[in-house]
């Protein structure tokens, strides 16, 4: 979710055109900096030189206006605070609900057991020659 105008600090307006054109995947300039900067309006002089220093205050920019970006791993690892808060807390009926479904979904509480052929196909065609299964195929 993006964060209200008042909390992107002292931004310009053209700043934040060139970071959102240089930084967020759908824009047609996406990590072409030279480019970002041109749609920007920025000198071509300017756009030239934009990151030649420091590109920091790039990423700044967009942190401040859309958030950090989440990634599976944080993901899960908030998923499993918010797992260990909750089977932890006070509330025993959601404490149970949620010990349902981690043992509903995790394979160390699943009563399936998998039966495996020490890493083998079960396939019964992994044994046919190519030819075998072009005819079974009737090529």
């Amino acid at each position: 979710m993006a964060k209200s105008p008042a909390e992107t600090k002292n931004y310009t307006p053209q700043q934040i055109d060139f970071a959102m054109r240089y930084y967020i995947p759908t824009s047609k300039t996406y990590g072409n900096a030279y480019a970002s900067a041109m749609a920007a309006k920025y000198s071509e002089n300017y756009a030239k030189n934009i990151t030649d220093k420091d590109v920091a205050w790039l990423q700044e920019i967009v942190v401040d206006i859309v958030g950090k970006p989440t990634d599976k791993k944080n993901l899960v690892a908030k998923a499993k605070k918010i797992l260990e808060k909750t089977l932890d807390g006070e509330d025993i009926k959601l404490a149970q609900d949620t010990a349902k479904f981690v043992a509903k979904t995790d394979p160390e509480f699943s009563e399936k057991h998998d039966v495996t052929t020490g890493g083998d196909s079960l396939s019964p065609y992994n044994a046919l020659t190519t030819e075998e299964l072009r005819k079974l195929a009737g090529k």
